[in-house]
């Protein structure tokens, strides 16, 4: 297998992979356990899609309070490095049409774009953009 980079955009797949019993992955357990020599990098959009599936998963009582609250405390111990998003409405509108993803992927897109890092993701539409637009991708 080969080597992890030594710094990578996460998206919120990989993410949801650590904590949720039900999204198990070999590449993100490869992520987390290279962890704390790999510097992580996500948007801000992370957290809020994190809240998401957690909101989720408590409402369809696949966790009770006690873990909910655990897993938040977990989850902001993570060593991610957090860019605060810059496009405007329209940039994100046309840069998801042009590379064929949702606004949200398009974030995590265009951030590794911009800073010509691996992206770790393991959406397999997202993995398939991120190589056409010649990035390195850490993906099942």
């Amino acid at each position: 297998m080969d080597a992890l980079p030594s710094e990578l955009i996460v998206d919120s797949t990989i993410v949801a992979a650590w904590f949720l019993p039900d999204e198990p992955s070999a590449v993100a357990e490869r992520i987390l356990s290279a962890l704390p020599d790999l510097r992580l990098s996500a948007p801000m959009l992370l957290k809020a899609e994190f809240a998401n599936v957690l909101t989720r998963a408590f409402r369809r009582r696949h966790m009770d309070g006690k873990l909910l609250d655990r897993l938040l405390d977990d989850f902001d111990r993570l060593p991610i490095r957090y860019e605060t998003l810059s496009l405007h409405t329209a940039e994100l509108v046309r840069g998801a049409l042009r590379h064929q993803q949702t606004p949200y992927a398009f974030v995590y897109l265009d951030l590794a774009v911009r800073t010509r890092l691996p992206l770790a993701t393991l959406d397999p539409d997202l993995a398939a953009a991120a190589e056409r637009a010649g990035l390195v991708v850490v993906s099942a």
